[in-house]
């Protein structure tokens, strides 16, 4: 799956089955985008990194070439 290393290198760390920080586990998270709470997840997810809210300021941060690459993928 394309989105798959950008979670692996920027959210997994605070956002697997161990952290779930905000109750969030992007790694059990499907790619589903047909199914309603699923898609409305994505778009949380889509909002909080395409308007730098995520990652956080104090983690590594995308370069501009992985970010836009990953927010066009998914829902919004």
């Amino acid at each position: 799956d394309a989105l798959s290393p950008f979670l692996e290198k920027y959210c997994a760390d605070c956002h697997d089955a161990d952290s779930k920080k905000g109750g969030l586990d992007l790694t059990s998270l499907k790619f589903d985008f047909q199914n309603p709470q699923t898609f409305a997840q994505w778009v949380k997810v889509h909002d909080k990194v395409g308007s730098g809210e995520m990652p956080p300021k104090k983690k590594d941060r995308p370069a501009v070439a992985d970010l836009s690459p990953f927010t066009n993928s998914l829902p919004s």
